[in-house]
């Protein structure tokens, strides 16, 4: 996801925020962790962007992590 490296903190804290259900985890990135899934949105050591990882029970809720962090991001 692209994104200016003077806004990848921004769009922590607001993940942090919209997913407040879920345990966050700042030791790799930011990891929000639920009973049945994660995502992981770490930033690039040499572009400007992150990259969401997510697994799922579901492919769809993994994919609607994603998307939600890249909307965030948008913002």
């Amino acid at each position: 996801i692209a994104i200016g490296r003077d806004r990848i903190a921004g769009l922590l804290n607001r993940l942090r925020d919209h997913f407040a259900d879920a345990t966050p985890s700042n030791l790799d990135g930011l990891r929000l962790d639920w009973p049945d899934s994660w995502l992981l949105v770490r930033a690039s050591n040499t572009e400007p962007i992150v990259r969401a990882v997510a697994e799922a029970k579901s492919a769809d809720r993994a994919r609607e992590l994603c998307a939600a962090t890249a909307r965030l991001a948008a913002e």
